[in-house]
């Protein structure tokens, strides 16, 4: 996906298509494109943790740019202002692993700033880590900073619309049911993460598991009428507290 031009579109726009292919029917589309370069571009994420002695890490993240004029307020100043709340609420209670919440900037440029931290990750060796394989007395690949991380939860577009999604790794299933059945909250669970377009993307290549949540349907993506008013308090509360839950779950184990 990223070699090659690809277009972000509505779920419901999505069906409609996958409906023609099943009948067979020829489908063509015409997009005009407009691209800037900006050379002199600084990325700068934005990170807090709530630091443990386990040595395991659970990632909450959210992108805080958005697109060239567009205010961006569910895209995605909503999974910011729930990164705000989460991180008020971690650092009143204790955690058995390390709860880092990260602001990701250029996801709307290719994911571009959670590749340059899983980039960072890969290159963190942990010299005391390098395995032995017992049978064949040679050593494995070293241990990097990326094999701490037992979870991502990304949040992204949670401001407006009428339901809340969430895309997982079959391995954290359980749990998402149990969360969304004790905090009241109904969700649409869709099992196996598969959706390049999210800053989860450059953490699911390398092997960890991801949860993403995010609210549809929304018409006014990367628009200039992504604006405040659109964002729905009760929405952001709603996913924002089905987070902590998750995330309070992983943390047991």
């Amino acid at each position: 996906m990223d070699n090659m031009p690809c277009c972000l579109i509505d779920t419901e726009s999505f069906n409609l298509i996958e409906k023609w292919q099943k009948q067979g029917k020829e489908i063509e589309a015409e997009f005009s494109i407009k691209t800037r370069y900006a050379p002199n571009s600084i990325l700068r994420n934005v990170i807090a943790e709530k630091k443990s002695s386990s040595g395991k890490e659970i990632i909450i993240s959210a992108h805080y740019d958005s697109v060239p004029e567009s205010p961006g307020a569910n895209d995605n100043a909503s999974g910011t202002l729930a990164l705000l709340a989460l991180a008020e609420k971690f650092s009143e209670k204790a955690c058995k692993h390390t709860i880092k919440l990260i602001s990701f900037d250029a996801e709307e440029w290719n994911k571009l700033g959670a590749y340059m931290y899983v980039e960072g990750l890969r290159q963190n060796l942990n010299e005391n880590k390098i395995n032995l394989d017992t049978k064949t007395s040679k050593y494995l690949r070293k241990q990097t900073a990326l094999d701490r991380i037992k979870a991502v939860i990304n949040i992204d577009t949670i401001g407006a619309g009428k339901t809340i999604y969430c895309i997982a790794d079959k391995k954290y299933v359980g749990i998402i049911k149990s969360s969304a059945k004790k905090t009241r909250q109904k969700v649409e669970l869709r099992q196996g993460y598969n959706s390049p377009q999210f800053d989860g993307w450059p953490f699911h290549l390398e092997g960890i598991p991801i949860i993403h949540f995010g609210v549809y349907p929304y018409k006014y993506f990367h628009t200039p009428q992504d604006t405040k008013e659109k964002v729905e308090p009760k929405l952001v509360d709603g996913v924002t507290g089905l987070v902590e839950k998750i995330a309070d779950s992983i943390d047991k184990y």
